[in-house]
């Protein structure tokens, strides 16, 4: 059964194929191209992605300590300080009476005022809101965020702090705040002279009439009938009394009315003191250095120390010269744009496969990779493209029982494959189909079964291989993981050699070793491995290649279907 053209618009025979893992062409093409800008990213060096990830930490730790203030992300926060005094109003003692400290306590009560418009001067708060470029209810929101307000001395000295951001903002507004907090000291004493001295009027005039009547009583009480001695003493006491109180009134009046036309409060201060005083301590710093600084160098090193332990496969140095394993080749990443570096560079795989074939046998060939997703799949079909474009008769098999994904590759159909062979269900010759690429056959996987798994580790393997090296040049067989499952391992018993797909940093030295050790102690030949994922250099040869009339016209007959081996 031969697959029908639609199949193939996805996958042209010139192009590179790529492990689809999933259930159609166009996503496995998908897939692939995903995996090649994974290789792009990691070419990098994983030890930058490490890097990354501690710089990561360093962000959200830096965040966590702004929330409070974001402020001190935009710089130093400048501070303008001054003083107050009270003046004489601090040193004024009255006899019997006492007058609270009524001051500016707070920056809520100076908002409070603003916001109700109860000032003593609206153009002065206009200038101030003009320069801090709020308006009322924003002027009054702004004192409260940057200005502090605090008594010292009983009341008798009053420090201002005033914050900005803006050192030129605060040159200007500092000025006007202090005349306005000194205005609003002065209009808060004035209003309690005045309620203390209209209470004291108001009880003077209360004992000027009790003395008035007091006085007529006495008078009427001589020009009448005479009373008692004892009564008599009593009225005049109290009048004596009330007279004394109505004296002592008239002092506190003249008092307070004398405290009124004392000098207003004074400003100690005269020129603010501007610095670039940043908010935060030297504690605060500290603490900033040992929760963001100092975990985000041990995390760098921690992750860079876990991936060195790793020790991934980075180039063919570390096959060649660390574990002697001879490299065959390197696949770049697939572009579904520009194939030809890697079709160029699968066909030196081929030649380096094929170069001493006349003095070693190489005839069937297991391609199989240490762990999953690492390219084995891609580089068995890959290679068997290419053995075909060389003019060789070339079967690709789909060793993997287990996971079978060939099939999708090419458009196929899964049953009627190998497993149904190694079930003597089928025969050998019925269950392989052609291709559309010329020269190239296919033999799908089938539905597997356990008893299909079994198979591969008895005889019934050996004659089956025997008849296809009979009626192909080359046979190619994807393999699984040689780490995972032992079907890798039974199917090594009858091929020729074995090439080892890796994946640069993906797979890992150690692992690449046992699986090449465990080859070795079955008596698999190793020829080779064929690393994926190393970006390959820019030729102005190949792409002259690729764009000449005579390769498209090529191209377009390879897409011919291939014609029976029968």
């Amino acid at each position: 059964m031969s697959p029908s053209p639609e199949q193939f618009e996805a996958f042209p025979s010139g192009s590179p194929l790529m492990h689809p893992t999933g259930a159609s062409a166009d996503e496995s093409h998908a897939i692939g191209q995903h995996a090649s800008f994974s290789a792009i990213r990691h070419a990098a060096r994983r030890r930058w992605r490490s890097l990354c990830l501690a710089a990561t930490w360093l962000i959200c730790v830096l965040s966590t300590l702004a929330l409070p203030d974001w402020n001190a992300l935009r710089g130093p926060t400048y501070v303008a300080r001054g003083e107050i005094a009270d003046g004489p109003w601090a040193n004024v003692s009255t006899t019997g009476l006492t007058l609270p400290r009524q001051t500016l306590r707070s920056a809520s009560e100076l908002a409070g005022a603003v916001r109700a418009g109860q000032t003593n001067d609206g153009d002065l708060l206009a200038e101030i809101a003009s320069a801090v470029g709020e308006n009322a209810g924003g002027l009054a929101q702004w004192i409260m965020k940057h200005i502090v307000i605090d008594t010292a001395q009983g009341g008798a000295l009053v420090s201002v702090t005033i914050t900005d951001d803006d050192k030129g903002r605060l040159e200007t507004v500092a000025p006007l705040l202090m005349e306005a907090v000194e205005g609003g000291l002065a209009e808060r004493r004035t209003r309690v002279l005045e309620t203390q001295m209209g209470r004291l009027r108001e009880r003077l005039d209360v004992v000027t009439a009790e003395i008035i009547a007091s006085q007529d009583e006495l008078a009427q009480s001589g020009a009448t009938a005479p009373r008692r001695e004892e009564d008599r003493l009593q009225r005049l006491s109290r009048l004596r009394e009330l007279q004394a109180l109505h004296a002592t009134l008239r002092e506190r009046l003249a008092e307070l009315d004398a405290i009124r036309s004392l000098a207003p409060p004074i400003v100690l201060n005269s020129v603010i003191d501007v610095d670039d005083r940043k908010l935060r301590s030297d504690l605060e710093a500290l603490l900033f250095m040992a929760f963001a600084i100092i975990p985000t160098g041990l995390t760098a090193y921690a992750a860079i120390a876990w991936d060195m332990r790793r020790a991934y496969v980075n180039g063919e140095s570390d096959l060649d010269e660390c574990l002697g394993i001879r490299v065959l080749g390197s696949l770049p990443p697939v572009s579904a744009r520009n194939s030809a570096p890697f079709n160029d560079a699968i066909d030196g795989v081929r030649a380096a496969m094929m170069h001493p074939a006349a003095q070693a046998r190489r005839q069937a060939v297991l391609v199989a990779s240490p762990g999953s997703m690492e390219g084995a799949t891609t580089v068995a079909a890959n290679l068997a493209m290419s053995l075909a474009r060389a003019g060789r008769r070339t079967l690709l098999v789909d060793g993997d029982l287990r996971a079978p994904a060939l099939h999708v590759l090419f458009g196929v159909p899964l049953e009627e494959g190998f497993s149904e062979v190694l079930r003597t269900e089928l025969d050998v010759s019925d269950a392989v189909r052609p291709t559309r690429s010329e020269g190239l056959w296919l033999l799908a996987a089938g539905v597997g079964d356990a008893a299909a798994v079994q198979s591969l580790a008895t005889d019934q393997l050996a004659p089956i291989i025997e008849q296809l090296r009979s009626d192909f040049d080359f046979i190619i067989i994807n393999g699984p993981p040689v780490l995972q499952v032992a079907d890798s391992l039974s199917l090594g018993q009858h091929v020729d050699a074995a090439i080892l797909a890796v994946r640069r940093d993906h797979s890992e030295l150690r692992q690449v070793h046992k699986a090449a050790e465990t080859l070795h102690s079955l008596g698999v030949r190793l020829i080779g491995a064929v690393i994926n994922g190393i970006p390959a250099r820019a030729d102005r040869r190949t792409d002259r290649l690729t764009s000449s009339p005579r390769q498209r016209k090529l191209a377009a007959k390879a897409d011919r279907p291939a014609k029976s081996k029968r």
